[in-house]
């Protein structure tokens, strides 16, 4: 919805304030930054599906009471680091070096 307004020149009030928001949005005055392009890279990320092989240790340990550490056997592992590869490609969006400095904030 966001997108198709944007590309319709932000013809409602709505969407302008969008627009106003988007042509000021770089925090460093470098350029324009697409933030209704950002916002769209972080709701993919937030409709990603948990990895279904995590889900039963983490609520076992959430029962248990506070952990300051969770083993992973093998899959759980690979289901972990899949899942954070695919969290880092969609805030990337192809940029190497975002791509460089998400994938840092992951035990990868």
């Amino acid at each position: 919805m966001l997108r198709r307004a944007q590309l319709d020149a932000w013809g409602d009030p709505l969407t302008s304030v969008l627009g106003e928001i988007n042509s000021g949005g770089d925090v460093d005055g470098g350029g324009d930054v697409d933030l209704v392009d950002r916002l769209r890279r972080v709701l993919q990320v937030f409709c990603l599906p948990s990895p279904p092989q995590l889900l039963p240790g983490i609520r076992r340990a959430m029962l248990e009471g506070p952990e300051t550490s969770l083993t992973l056997n093998a899959e759980q592992e690979r289901a972990y680091r899949d899942h954070c590869e695919k969290v880092v490609q969609f805030l990337s969006a192809g940029d190497r070096f975002t791509y460089v400095t998400h994938r840092a904030l992951y035990a990868m």
